[in-house]
């Protein structure tokens, strides 16, 4: 802005030196906004603190005496559209004028709307483009893009999308939904079109906020204070999630779901409706949303080359005044470069965390990039040959795979620049076995609850998040697996992209291009071997032993150095491994691809008011330990997870050479399986032996809501002695906060609570072994069940349903509430069944 300039203090404050006036997006927004209430309307663009970048009033629903030969033509659209009957019935439809004489400014965004749904619908409803568009039509859409400062007249993302609403219930908590909302124009009157569009209208308001949070973000900054800037990203790390979990999630596939969209009646009627009609403007589609902008330049993306980089950039030239001068004024003041700065590890975890919200795989973006793949692979095949974003081809190119890599690389394009930022040295320790005996290591079978210190580290994660952990392998299986390769481990070898890629997240700076052999190793993926690496060596050595391995698909009976052994006894100099160049096809680095985080269930709650992150996060892990059997496809040897293992040594502290008791970890969310944002919901969780860890912190977070609905938790296990959290578990049960029902697989023995003075206890008693589906079915407990299943509407508790376990387990679990729903429904045939089962779980 005119008078206004930015300077680092110290290198760490920033200081806007416009005094009294506030940062320049502060300007921007309050110019906005006073504009708008002098002119009376918002032409210049919708923005404002509360609405965002929607209209401060709702649309008018109707334009004045004059102009009701267009309202007119509204109602009668899908039915024209259906018939084939449109281009008569607008052929026919008198001609007026838009000019400022004929229709007052108030009325120009709903006159720009209808007229752009009018144009389009006159071309895009038969497949023969008509030779001209009428001039009832063309010639006041004209006058209304002039006097909207357009450059052409064209259908903008305010027409399709911002302005195109209506409320059912202006007086329903948090109005602004789908299930709330109808198109004030629709053009083919489907449920496709109502959806897809009013989802998108759902975005921007659920998204309204964010232009304070940026404002204030930035204000923070330019006072220096740390402490409220995170409070503006934890608030900008809500409405993200918000954004990706439930909103993005409303154009569903399921046809069981109320806001059902069929891909194909999709692709036919409302995918190509918003192309542009007219050679050299825009269209109209989702990337066309000011949400990706704005967080584009308050996060600090600098990165644009794809082509829909690319695109975005050219999107803003057709924003309307408002929104480009307060993007503009975003764009003056890095939030990014003040957090890097800044030297507080606590900032730095958040500010990742909200980049990994917008732009991660689980993220917002990942989100959309997965919808659209979705539906635009259906619209292909459906007969559509063209994008909005201009990626025109045939069928046979397969388009829709190019669209989702060039999703892919603009997602990624957000990174740049960033420095990586990953918990590392992250303090852990074991606490007793999860059932609660002492006891340091624990026995086959045996789960153990380890504790991670991360206070400081910025780390913010809800209940039924999941911890990845960078495993490291042994000394002992390095070793034997340099031996194998006939190194002595500090050979360098050279990286391909994969690896560099890998130990840039891992470090959290730019790596050399080598690397000793032995931390190759350590940090490779080696135990199990992969299929793809056995089918490498398979290749390269030309084994019939190793390809009687694979046929049976028993790679993963094999570490990597007992595989190599079996080769070099066959004649294969496994040397060449490691002095292969990276782009060679028998190079370490093929062989040996870098080891992945894996994921645990996140088994605790988070602290409440947590401003600088979580102070521990407690993981629930299960052993692995295997005997592999000498076969003609395996050999004998005693085996073990590496994962589990590793988590193991940390936490004791042997790590052989390297000391310390640390690991490096990323949090990952589960999108979909986190606890109802209505405390007073009941939930209903259904866990088989380890699958217990996420309850934990499920029970731990409802255990503090004063308000909170029941909880009941299914749990399934092997024998007494693998009851986990049996402690924890009976003091929720003394609280009345949790209804338990326990089944013992292996054991003749029944588990009962048991009140106390000081609560209660779970006892054994004997009892006849069973399965959990047995458990559920039982009549007691299947009317419960019943219960809990219904919605409110039919009388029922309209409860949340959680499932962690096995594949198995989860069909198990579901295979059960079918025969439960088929008990005590009447009237429902198969399909209701199964339906009301899938849409009540959640999977894990």
């Amino acid at each position: 802005m005119a008078g206004a300039s930015l300077v680092v203090v110290d290198g760490e404050r920033w200081r806007e030196l416009t005094a009294g006036e506030g940062v320049p997006s502060r300007q921007a927004l309050s110019r906005a906004m006073a504009l708008n209430q002098q002119l009376g309307h918002e032409n210049l663009g919708f923005l404002s603190e509360q609405h965002g970048f929607l209209p401060s009033q709702p649309p008018l629903l109707e334009l004045p005496d004059c102009h009701r030969a267009w309202d007119a033509m509204v109602s009668r659209m899908p039915e024209l559209h259906r018939t084939l009957q449109l281009r008569t019935a607008f052929d026919s439809m008198p001609l007026l004028s838009a000019v400022e004489d004929a229709l007052p400014d108030r009325y120009l965004c709903r006159a720009s709307a209808l007229l752009s749904f009018f144009a389009h619908a006159y071309v895009r409803v038969q497949t023969a483009p008509p030779e001209v568009i009428p001039a009832c039509i063309e010639r006041p859409w004209q006058e209304v893009s002039n006097r909207l400062g357009r450059p052409a007249p064209f259908m903008s993302y305010i027409d399709l999308i911002v302005y195109n609403w209506k409320l059912r219930d202006p007086a329903r908590p948090d109005p602004m939904r789908v299930e709330n909302l109808d198109l004030l124009i629709p053009s083919v009157g489907n449920q496709e079109e109502r959806v897809f569009h009013l989802t998108q209208v759902e975005l921007v308001a659920q998204g309204a906020p964010l232009v304070g949070i940026a404002v204030r973000s930035q204000e923070a900054v330019a006072d220096g204070d740390s402490a409220g800037l995170k409070r503006e990203l934890l608030a900008l790390l809500e409405r993200l999630q918000e954004l990706t979990e439930v909103s993005v999630l409303k154009v569903d596939p399921n046809s069981y779901s109320a806001t059902f969209v069929d891909q194909a009646v999709w692709a036919k009627t409302v995918a190509p409706f918003a192309l542009p009609i007219s050679e050299g403007v825009q269209g109209s589609a989702g990337s066309s949303s000011p949400i990706f902008p704005l967080l584009d330049d308050f996060l600090g993306r600098s990165l644009f080359d794809s082509t829909l980089g690319q695109e975005s950039a050219h999107l803003r030239r057709w924003f309307p005044p408002h929104w480009q001068d307060f993007l503009g004024a975003i764009g003056q003041i890095s939030v990014r470069d003040f957090v890097e700065r800044s030297g507080d590890r606590a900032l730095q975890g958040l500010f990742q965390t909200v980049v990994d919200a917008y732009a991660g795989e689980k993220g917002f973006l990942g989100a959309h990039r997965l919808k659209a793949y979705g539906f635009l692979r259906i619209a292909f095949k459906a007969g559509r040959t063209v994008t909005i974003g201009a990626f025109g081809d045939t069928f046979k190119a397969q388009a829709w795979d190019r669209i989702n890599a060039e999703l892919d690389q603009t997602r990624l394009e957000r990174y740049a620049g960033l420095p990586a930022y990953v918990p590392a040295g992250v303090p852990i320790t074991n606490d007793p076995p999860a059932h609660g005996h002492a006891g340091d290591e624990p026995t086959p079978g045996e789960v153990t609850r380890f504790r991670l210190d991360v206070a400081g580290a910025g780390i913010h994660y809800r209940v039924g998040d999941r911890c990845g952990v960078l495993v490291e392998n042994s000394d002992e299986l390095v070793d034997r697996t340099l031996r194998a390769l006939r190194a002595n481990g500090e050979e360098l070898v050279g990286l391909d992209r994969a690896w560099l890629d890998a130990l840039r997240a891992r470090y959290a700076r730019e790596p050399a291009p080598e690397l000793p052999l032995a931390l190759l190793l350590r940090y490779g993926t080696i135990r199990p071997v992969s299929r793809e690496a056995a089918k490498a060596l398979a290749a390269l050595s030309a084994s019939s032993r190793l390809r009687a391995i694979l046929a049976a698909r028993a790679e993963d009976q094999w570490e990597l150095w007992d595989l190599l052994d079996l080769l070099y006894d066959g004649g294969f100099e496994t040397r060449r491994l490691w002095k292969a160049a990276p782009w060679e096809a028998e190079s370490i680095c093929t062989i040996v691809p870098p080891g992945p985080f894996r994921l645990y269930s996140i088994s605790s709650a988070m602290e409440p008011d947590a401003i600088d992150g979580a102070q521990t996060l407690d993981l629930t892990v299960a052993p692995l330990r295997y005997q592999t059997k000498e076969t003609p496809i395996s050999r004998a040897e005693s085996r073990e997870g590496a994962a589990s293992s590793f988590i193991r040594r940390a936490a004791a502290g042997h790590f052989g050479t390297r000391p310390g008791r640390t690991i490096t970890l990323q949090i990952v969310p589960a999108s979909r399986f986190h606890l109802p944002s209505d405390p007073a919901r009941p939930i209903v969780m259904f866990a088989a032996g380890s699958g217990i860890a996420p309850f934990r912190g499920f029970l731990e977070e409802r255990a503090r809501q004063e308000s909170g609905g029941e909880n009941w938790l299914f749990f399934g296990t092997r024998t007494p002695e693998q009851f986990f959290y049996r402690e924890q578990l009976a003091r929720l049960a003394g609280a009345g906060r949790l209804q338990m029902r326990v089944a013992f697989s292996a054991a003749d023995t029944s588990a009962r609570f048991v009140p106390t003075a000081d609560g209660g206890e779970f006892v054994f008693v004997p009892g006849a072994r069973g399965r959990l589906d047995a458990l559920m079915e039982e009549e007691e407990n299947a009317r419960s069940l019943w219960e809990l299943l219904r919605g409110e509407d039919e009388g029922g508790r309209g409860a949340h349903f959680y499932v962690c376990g096995q594949t198995r387990f989860a069909v198990t679990v579901e295979d059960s509430l079918r025969a439960i729903i088929a008990r005590f429904s009447e009237g429902a045939d198969d399909a209701e069944r199964a339906a009301r089962a899938r849409e009540t779980l959640y999977h894990l």
